[in-house]
């Protein structure tokens, strides 16, 4: 059963560590600032503290689900999502930049 004492022994694999695995600039986090199952803004904070460009954060205003309808329904979260997945190819030149 998951208590207090419980979590503390698990803490050292539940925290974020205190730098990102990879380059901050490539992180592009999708938050509802009210989810309350993921708790977003303690997340955000880490985000911060990793140098994730604010201009790679992806905010709604909605919880939990409304992230995962927003992300599944809107051409906001695709048009993200493909620009962040050509940029590897227009970086090395093997595509030309297009806007969205």
């Amino acid at each position: 059963m998951f208590c207090t004492e419980s979590m503390a022994e698990l803490g050292h694999l539940l925290r974020a560590p205190d730098t990102a695995g990879i380059d901050p600039d490539r992180i592009y986090p999708v938050g509802g600032l009210r989810d309350e199952m993921t708790q977003y803004r303690p997340t955000k904070t880490v985000f911060e503290r990793w140098g994730v460009p604010d201009s790679n954060v992806t905010e709604w205003g909605c919880g939990h689900f409304g992230v995962l309808l927003r992300v599944m329904r809107t051409q906001q979260f695709q048009h993200l999502l493909t620009g962040v997945l050509d940029a590897p190819r227009q970086y090395a030149g093997l595509e030309p930049a297009t806007s969205i």
